[in-house]
């Protein structure tokens, strides 16, 4: 029931809920950048740190709220380390990103699509290396005080889309940019 209701909101023609869930994004990043600095690590984490941090992972099935952003500030809105509350983050995403792509997969074969693996592994191959440098990157960033930019990022990010998503609606229908 639930996926259908995130995809209702992906496959729109409207861009306006994502333009909210990227200032969503961009407010919790604010947010938990100002949090009292936690204290606590791995063999800290409680059942309703836990709870908090899935609660948010819930919320990034919307489109244009960023998952590791919303993990990352549920960690440190509950008391985590920097450094815990990435290295959480990322662990949490390993089994959701596998389960996604397993029933993607799973979807594929079901409609007897014709499958190109090589391009597909290919893909998975380049796609976890992107996703390590993101991590490394995430992780200094976060360790930097430097996490903040995503935060800039996503509120004009957020703006724009709001903006032409308004413009479209003045338009009747949405900008194109195909001849």
């Amino acid at each position: 029931p639930f996926k259908g209701w995130f995809e209702g909101i992906a496959e729109d023609s409207s861009i306006f809920a994502e333009g909210l869930c990227f200032l969503y994004t961009s407010a919790i990043l604010f947010m938990s950048d100002r949090c009292v600095k936690g204290k606590k690590t791995q063999g800290d984490i409680a059942y309703k740190d836990a709870i908090t941090v899935g609660l948010f992972q819930g919320v990034a099935l919307l489109p244009g709220v960023s998952r590791s952003g919303s993990t990352i500030s549920a960690g440190l809105f509950s008391g985590m380390t920097r450094e815990t509350s990435v290295k959480y983050s990322f662990i949490l995403g390993i089994p959701v990103i596998l389960m996604s792509c397993l029933l993607e997969v799973k979807d594929a074969v079901s409609t007897r699509a014709d499958i190109d693996w090589v391009s597909c592994a290919v893909g998975f191959v380049v796609a976890a290396f992107v996703g390590l440098c993101a991590i490394k990157l995430v992780n200094w960033l976060v360790k930097t005080d430097k996490f903040k930019v995503f935060a800039y990022y996503t509120l004009v990010l957020g703006v724009i889309v709001l903006v032409i998503s308004f413009i479209e609606m003045c338009m009747g229908h949405p900008i194109s940019f195909a001849k």
